[in-house]
């Protein structure tokens, strides 16, 4: 299998560090982006399993990224993290799409878990879609046989 794929978008270079380094120690490949513009152009150019954004950049903040990202590519889960979090920012953010909210500071193992388990609900997303197109393709109407009228 694939090293998972992450896109962190964070303002502070401090935090985005630590991230990257948090998650490199999981084993999964980390691109990191300065703000909202940045990673989607690098969101445009890439395949990513996950994406972490900040709420509060400058330029396109998180929520603009996650409504971009959200249009673009909805299989592939959004964490928001945030110091300035609100009950109706986290809500809107839900709303919006993220997969997740967590309200910094966080605990290591905290972001490992539900980057973990974000990264399993999207794999078992990736996989049902599958399936599903090779029951349609083996088990949908064109694959009937006969040619009468009551079997149209």
């Amino acid at each position: 299998m694939n090293q998972p794929r992450i896109l962190i978008a964070e303002d502070e270079g401090k935090m985005r560090r630590i991230l990257q380094i948090i998650l490199s120690s999981q084993k999964y490949a980390i691109d990191l982006a300065q703000d909202g513009n940045e990673a989607w152009q690098k969101f445009q150019q890439s395949q990513y399993d996950l994406v972490i954004t900040d709420l509060k950049m400058p330029g396109m903040d998180g929520m603009q990224l996650l409504e971009r990202l959200c249009a673009d590519k909805p299989h592939v889960p959004v964490i928001v993290i945030t110091a300035y979090g609100s009950v109706d920012s986290a809500v809107k953010a839900m709303k919006e799409g993220a997969y997740d909210y967590i309200g910094k500071p966080f605990e290591n193992e905290e972001i490992q878990l539900i980057v973990a388990k974000a990264l399993n609900y999207s794999r078992l997303q990736d996989e049902n879609r599958y399936l599903r197109e090779a029951v349609g393709a083996r088990y949908g109407f064109e694959h009937f046989i006969g040619e009468s009228d009551q079997i149209r």
